[in-house]
């Protein structure tokens, strides 16, 4: 991909980048804008605990059971 921007605007150097890398680039930059101080990149296994922790601690509110998780 770069190559071929690059051959189109005549060997100019240029900074290539995915969407999502562009905006995470622009949240670290701008926390204090965005209002997101700990602003962190999970992977895809931080975001499955983390799905999974706030699933069950809903269920509990919702149903008042004692489902426990692990952190919840």
């Amino acid at each position: 991909m770069r190559e071929k921007v690059e051959k189109l605007l005549q060997g100019k150097e240029i900074h290539v980048k995915t969407f999502h890398s562009l905006c995470a680039e622009l949240i670290k930059d701008h926390t204090d804008r965005c209002k997101a101080p700990d602003f962190k990149i999970f992977e895809e296994i931080d975001s499955m605990c983390c799905i999974y922790v706030y699933y069950y601690q809903a269920i509990n509110r919702i149903f008042h059971l004692k489902i426990y998780a692990i952190g919840g």
